[in-house]
């Protein structure tokens, strides 16, 4: 599992789960086991795909810690 700090310093938590992988295939069409590195170049061209990839790796976290996926 890694980790990283926001703006405002609070820390997150990433794990990426066959679970997580399929969430992110259904609600964002982005497959992350796609091995052609493609995904990546999307994610790393588009921030605000990013951010939606960056909130459903946290938003159990985020839920817990009554932040918004605005306010993420």
């Amino acid at each position: 599992m890694r980790t990283f700090k926001d703006n405002n310093g609070r820390e997150w938590a990433v794990a990426i789960t066959l679970d997580v992988v399929e969430q992110l295939r259904d609600a964002l069409s982005i497959d992350l086991l796609d091995s052609s590195g493609e995904v990546f170049e999307r994610l790393a061209s588009d921030l605000f795909l990013l951010g939606r990839v960056l909130w459903r790796l946290c938003e159990k976290q985020a839920n817990e810690r009554g932040i918004s996926a605005d306010q993420f």
